[in-house]
């Protein structure tokens, strides 16, 4: 019975790939495509893992503050060469810093005016050029040069709730739209393709629908209950990473556990696992983290080795012999080197008790040293352990 409904699915996707104009593809793409699929299971929740069974490294780099860079909270992390670019909702702000945490610069023009906004949904950074294009509350975009010397609005757009861009300047945007809730735009903001409507949850909003693999872009949909990560190119869009929840036995019945959505296919009515939109997805060479839910409430993360094809369900705050006794907050993104980028509250750093000596508490010691309670977050650098 479980392969049977296996099948269903396969022939559901394929279909999905075919309805809206992507390429059919190859028997050797579509091998990929089942490849990456790593099987949850009910028996994966609830072990628990010490903090260097999950955690190899952390490096810590404070966020300078000056009365120009006073960041309230970090909603969003993008690298670009040696910067750092900081999205803080409560100021307000992109505020860029050199890889060491110097304060460089900022975006802060609210307002109702040109190259004006009243509140940045999203933003990227264009990898080569340096392009800065921000999704605001309004639903228009707005690119800015990378010196903020010139910019340019586009408002004529589908409302749009991320962003992200590919080396040949087009863009992947997913919006709030019943037509379509992923696009692909080219440098004049025009579409050249569309699709993945989803007529149930359309109207839930997801900022962090993207992350970036290497030079592909991977998507979460602006949309609840869809389990599927999508590979996105400049002219088309496809499964890419399919979790396999292995939690109801009678997958003789699927109906009674996947809603007919004849658009996604993988939209759940009644289900214990899914993923949790509200997280980011991460892909590197080694692994893959991301969020999901179980019970309908509890959210863990799930961290895939591509290497070992193993497993581990765990929460921050229930790894065992930490070094410190604060959850890292993740909100995170992968760097160039294979690690996850981060923030931590200054705080929460303060706060801390160290618990054991080891490497990474005696940089959590020197860093308390340069913090106090009016300190800009932290960023961390975390490489996970295979």
């Amino acid at each position: 019975m479980r392969n049977r409904f296996q099948k269903v699915f396969l022939m559901a996707t394929l279909l999905l790939c075919s309805s809206y104009g992507v390429s059919q593809e190859s028997k050797s793409t579509r091998k990929t495509v089942m490849a990456a699929k790593n099987t949850i299971k009910v028996s994966d929740f609830g072990k628990t893992y010490d903090f260097y069974d999950v955690i190899k490294d952390i490096e810590f780099v404070p966020l300078e503050m000056t009365d120009e860079s006073i960041v309230g909270s970090v909603s969003k992390i993008t690298l670009y060469k040696n910067f750092i670019l900081v999205l803080d909702r409560q100021s307000k702000s992109i505020f860029f810093f050199d890889d060491k945490g110097k304060y460089i610069k900022k975006i802060a023009r609210v307002g109702s005016g040109p190259g004006e906004y009243k509140e940045i949904r999203d933003f990227c950074v264009h990898p080569q050029t340096g392009m800065i294009s921000a999704v605001t509350s309004s639903g228009k975009i707005i690119t800015y040069s990378f010196d903020l010397k010139e910019f340019k609005e586009y408002n004529d757009i589908p409302y749009a709730v991320g962003i992200e861009q590919f080396n040949n300047g087009y863009y992947a945007i997913t919006a709030i739209e019943k037509e379509a809730n992923l696009y692909i735009f080219d440098t004049n903001m025009k579409i050249v393709h569309k699709g993945l409507a989803n007529p149930f949850q359309y109207t839930s909003i997801i900022g962090k629908s993207f992350t970036k693999y290497g030079d592909t872009i991977l998507c979460i949909l602006p949309t609840y209950y869809n389990d599927t990560i999508y590979q996105v190119t400049p002219n088309s869009f496809r499964p890419w990473r399919v979790p396999d929840f292995e939690v109801h036995p009678d997958y003789s019945n699927p109906i009674k556990y996947m809603k007919d959505d004849p658009v996604l296919f993988r939209y759940y009515d009644c289900q214990d696992m899914q993923l949790c939109g509200a997280l980011p997805y991460s892909e590197t060479n080694q692994f893959v983290l991301y969020g999901m839910t179980y019970g309908g409430a509890n959210i863990s993360h799930v961290l895939y080795s591509k290497k070992n094809k193993t497993v581990k369900i765990f929460s921050f705050s229930s790894l065992q012999n930490k070094p410190f006794d604060r959850p890292l907050t993740y909100n995170g993104v992968p760097d160039n080197k294979g690690r996850i980028v981060s923030a931590m509250d200054a705080n929460h750093i303060l706060d801390c008790k160290i618990t054991k000596d080891d490497p990474i508490t005696s940089r959590i010691k020197e860093l308390k040293k340069q913090l106090n309670e009016e300190s800009n977050p932290v960023i961390t650098f975390i490489t996970y352990k295979e």
